[in-house]
Formats: C-alpha cells, sequence, structure tokens
C-alpha cells in the first residue's frame, strides 16, 4: 500500500511541475556583458558601443557593432544605465553614431528608448534591470523564471537590499511593444535580519 501512495505523491508532484509556465533564466544572463550583445536598437545607428567607466576615465569598451569611426573620441558622461562597483563608482554606458553624430546613453530612459521594441528576452530582462533594479536570483524560483506568450515577456525577478540583508520577489509584465506595463511585488522571500557590510 505505502508505494501506491508513493506512486500517487511522485504522479502529483511530476503534474504540478508540468503545469509551471515559467522556465529558468539561462545562467548566460548573469554576466549582462553577454546579453547587451542582444540589443537590437529601435534607430538606424551606424555604430554602438557599451563602455564602461569610472568617475575618472572616458571608459573602455566592453562590446561594440558597426565600424567604429575615426572621428570618435568618446568622453565621460559622468552618469550611467548601471552602476556597479560598491564601494567604489563606475558605471556602464552606450556611445553611438547617428546621422554622423555621436550620442550618449547615460539614463534609465534613453536606455529604454535606445531598446525600443522588445525583440528578445535578454532585452526584456535588461529593461526590468534598467528601470526596477531588478536582478535574477539563481538560488530561487521566486526571483528565477520566465515564459512568452504571443504580446511579450513575463519575468519573476529579484530586489537586492543590503541591509537589512534582503530578497523580494517581483512579477513584470513586459509587453513588445511598449516596454513593463505590470509590475507586482511577490513578497519577501529572504530575510537575513543582518546588514552585509561592503
Amino acid at each position: 500500500m505505502k508505494p501506491f501512495f508513493q506512486i500517487i505523491a511522485l504522479l502529483c508532484l511530476c503534474l504540478l511541475a508540468a503545469c509551471s509556465k515559467y522556465q529558468s533564466l539561462p545562467k548566460s544572463f548573469s554576466d549582462r556583458n553577454n546579453i547587451i550583445k542582444a540589443i537590437n536598437p529601435q534607430k538606424n545607428i551606424s555604430y554602438w558601443a557599451y563602455c564602461t567607466a569610472d568617475v575618472k576615465d572616458t571608459g573602455r569598451v566592453i562590446f561594440s557593432k558597426g565600424v567604429n569611426p575615426e572621428w570618435l573620441h568618446r568622453k565621460n558622461p559622468g552618469n550611467g544605465i548601471f552602476n556597479d562597483c560598491l564601494p567604489g563608482i563606475c558605471f556602464t554606458f552606450i556611445v553611438y553614431v547617428e546621422n554622423g553624430k555621436a550620442r550618449y546613453i547615460s539614463g534609465d530612459d534613453e536606455f529604454i528608448h535606445f531598446i525600443g521594441t522588445v525583440d528578445n528576452l535578454e532585452e526584456a530582462v535588461l529593461m526590468a534591470e534598467a528601470q526596477k533594479r531588478l536582478r535574477i536570483d539563481y538560488g530561487s524560483a521566486k526571483g528565477n523564471g520566465y515564459f512568452v506568450d504571443s504580446n511579450g515577456y513575463h519575468l519573476k525577478l529579484m530586489r537586492y537590499y543590503l541591509c537589512p540583508e534582503k530578497k523580494e520577489g517581483f512579477y513584470l509584465r513586459v509587453q513588445k511593444d511598449t516596454g513593463i506595463v505590470e509590475q507586482k511585488s511577490l513578497g519577501i522571500y529572504y530575510d537575513g535580519k543582518g546588514c552585509v557590510m561592503i
């Protein structure tokens, strides 16, 4: 009789797993420098580069598409899309060439406009990180999941807090033509009580 209940329990677990629409986001998404390469800019531009800098330098190119014109000399825009390097200060920005002029993207709204139509899952995740400061938590399904439908992308991501240390799950709906149209907290799923010292 006991094996019968074990088989029933196993079948129920399999059915629950099969019914979940969400899949885990690929491990390759943990490297932002890697998924930036999937951006298909909305604008018709001849060259663009994703760069990193600190407050004192002009930055270095992490990734670029197109032919870098000889006349282009990058400048430091002073702030960026993604701010990293705690406790120091470094940030990323995009420089691009449109109609023979250099332009810089150093803010969230400019970045979202640069992406334009959300063409792929990478762009949806980058948009969530830039606009909502959400990340992927590979240690929990509460902060890591996605599924795709005809209108766009459904994401489960995480917001991380340093003090007190905690993780909060979020659901986002990202439409292909309009970007993030819905955001909902799924609650705190990790509470470390203490503070992370940097």
